[in-house]
């Protein structure tokens, strides 16, 4: 009898454990991240309306009023359909696009409903000219409204070749 009950407590407090982390704000930031770098990820040639289909996805990620800071490559961005423009374009010059997540760092303010991640990523595309490699490191600020996280802010901070920059 004893031992059904401690395999039913600690049932119960796996039960609970998963409850609190699959609700937990951490785990909702790294998922909207992840579901971001899914759709400006590439594999083979696309026609228009996935292309499509991916950039509404993305862009629908962002919170009204957004802006993305792309230094000296595209300088700052704060309309959803030249996000769009400007990413599909990005993404038409390649066949494949990979991100790895090398580093990310996360300051939650769950009070707040605010976050800043700071992110390098290696991108590992494949074009005409056979594969390329690099990284970048961006700035992300997040901000949580009616349960959901959107993102506010991007900036991109460094490119670079992958293992060039340090987290």
């Amino acid at each position: 009898m004893n031992r059904r009950l401690v395999v039913l407590l600690l049932l119960a407090v796996v039960l609970v454990a998963t409850f609190v982390w699959w609700r937990s704000d951490r785990r909702r930031l790294a998922s909207r991240l992840n579901e971001a770098i899914e759709q400006v990820s590439k594999e083979g040639p696309e026609d228009q309306l996935t292309t499509f289909g991916k950039m509404r996805r993305l862009v629908g990620l962002f919170a009204p009023g957004f802006v993305v800071l792309g230094g000296a490559y595209e300088g700052s961005i704060s309309d959803a359909q030249q996000l769009a423009g400007v990413v599909a374009s990005y993404r038409s010059t390649v066949s494949d696009l990979h991100f790895v997540v090398r580093h990310r760092t996360l300051e939650l303010d769950a009070t707040r409903g605010t976050a800043q991640m700071l992110l390098t990523l290696d991108s590992i595309s494949r074009g005409e000219g056979g594969p390329s490699h690099e990284s970048y490191r961006f700035r992300i600020a997040w901000v949580r409204n009616d349960g959901e996280w959107w993102i506010q802010e991007v900036e991109l901070l460094e490119v670079g070749s992958p293992g060039r920059l340090v987290p």
